[in-house]
């Protein structure tokens, strides 16, 4: 890999806002000059093909289609930091339906396993809404999982979708040849917990803390295998926009002036540079 080249692998399930985050990411580089990091005008041409029509989309007001299940598209961005350090950040925009695959089939497609061994970071976007909280003997009284069990014994088995986290990193760790057991010899891994808006949390909540509460064994997990996991909230467009109905007050402002991050001690940033140039820190 190159020196100036931070590929971060960006790793989520369908509806968790991976293209999203991506166009507004590619807003601030472009637009806002107080963020940690911005576009190197000086640098190679950067490829926004990829991210146009979401682009298009959150300027007039509008969320952007669900991209197509059989795309997979890199962008690669010329970045400088606010210390004038240079890199190249290789974005991919895919699907979440091949992450899908890549559990259910166990199989991993040959431009994942490039790009899952040429990562220098797994960025895993999490939407904890979307998950469906499962009863333990941690969390219920014995008894009341015997009466749910009978009520639900024809029922299909489902394996819990932290546990499928766990696979998923498991699956990625193996087929990047990665050895755990040795320091500074697996990608940096960063937490995104999506659409933060939604849910709907007091100030200056800690997202780790958060991850702990509602996905604890996959918290537990990233925790003993990574030494310095990042865990940080992501509100890419900081409010719900329709997929039709415009949204006066976005278009008029700019998508550019939407979307926040909670870091990971609980402070809230306009920032959506943060977690990246987080990423840039652990791998210099």
């Amino acid at each position: 890999m190159n020196d100036l080249t931070h590929s971060v692998l960006l790793i989520g399930e369908s509806d968790v806002g991976k293209t999203h985050y991506g166009a507004q990411l590619l807003n601030r580089l472009i637009k806002i000059e107080d963020c940690k990091l911005t576009l190197d005008i000086d640098g190679p041409p950067a490829n926004f093909e990829p991210f146009q029509a979401t682009l298009n989309k959150l300027n007039t007001g509008v969320s952007a289609a669900h991209t197509t299940s059989t795309t997979y598209i890199e962008s690669i961005w010329p970045i400088i930091d606010d210390t004038g350090k240079k890199s190249q950040l290789v974005w991919p925009d895919y699907a979440g339906e091949q992450v899908s695959s890549i559990l259910s089939k166990r199989l991993i497609p040959p431009n994942w396993a490039k790009n899952i061994q040429d990562a220098s970071s797994w960025m895993l976007l999490i939407r904890l809404n979307k998950n469906h909280e499962q009863a333990d003997i941690l969390s219920k009284p014995i008894a009341d999982i015997r009466q749910q069990k009978e009520q639900t014994k024809d029922a299909k088995f489902e394996i819990s979708h932290q546990a499928q986290l766990v696979e998923l990193l498991q699956i990625m760790l193996f087929a990047g040849e990665a050895k755990v057991d040795e320091a500074g010899c697996i990608p940096k891994l960063l937490i995104a917990l999506s659409c933060w808006d939604e849910l709907k949390q007091e100030q200056n909540t800690v997202p780790a803390d958060l991850l702990a509460q509602r996905l604890p064994m996959f918290y537990q997990y990233i925790t003993s295998t990574w030494s310095a996991p990042l865990i940080f909230g992501v509100s890419a467009l900081g409010k719900p926009l329709d997929k039709k109905r415009e949204d006066k007050e976005y278009s008029a402002r700019g998508p550019e002036c939407f979307g926040y991050v909670i870091t990971p001690d609980g402070s809230y940033s306009t920032d959506l540079t943060l977690p990246i140039q987080a990423l840039l820190t652990q791998c210099c």
